[in-house]
């Protein structure tokens, strides 16, 4: 079997690595975020120095959200993304795992077992193990483990 040497083409398409183009493009987003942040901040602050109208109206901006928007949209989506993570995905995890007594979970077409044979070496024979036996070695309560014992 030859080993040909690598080429420019064996690496992949979706490299990480820096490129002028990603450079350009994170700063637009770099301007883009800030000046979207700017814009939020003028809104949620509209504020007027001479006691009347907000300076956004003296700039023409007369139809805006009110300013309670400016605190709920942020406590929205604040609120969304930690039920997400914390409730929904955690959640549909445990849907989607087989519980501890199925079959697949123990046995599958790939699970060495423990020959009955013991042959004595220096390494112990390489072999898996049953979770539930390593469920009630891990959590056994202290008092069960010394009735066990004695």
């Amino acid at each position: 079997m030859s080993v040909r040497p690598l080429q420019q083409t064996d690496f992949p398409q979706s490299s990480p690595a820096p490129t002028p183009s990603r450079a350009n493009y994170g700063f637009a987003l770099y301007l883009a975020s800030n000046t979207a942040f700017a814009l939020y901040c003028a809104w949620a602050l509209n504020l007027s120095n001479d006691g009347g109208k907000p300076w956004l109206y003296s700039i023409g901006l007369t139809y805006l959200p009110q300013v309670y928007w400016a605190v709920a949209i942020p406590v929205h989506l604040l609120t969304t993304v930690a039920w997400v993570g914390l409730i929904l995905y955690p959640s549909l995890n445990m849907v989607t795992n087989n519980s501890i007594e199925d079959a697949s979970v123990i046995k599958d077409s790939y699970t060495v077992r423990p020959n009955e044979i013991r042959i004595p070496t220096y390494v112990p024979q390489l072999y898996d193990l049953n979770p539930a036996d390593v469920t009630k070695r891990l959590f056994l309560d202290n008092d069960e483990s010394l009735e066990e014992n004695a």
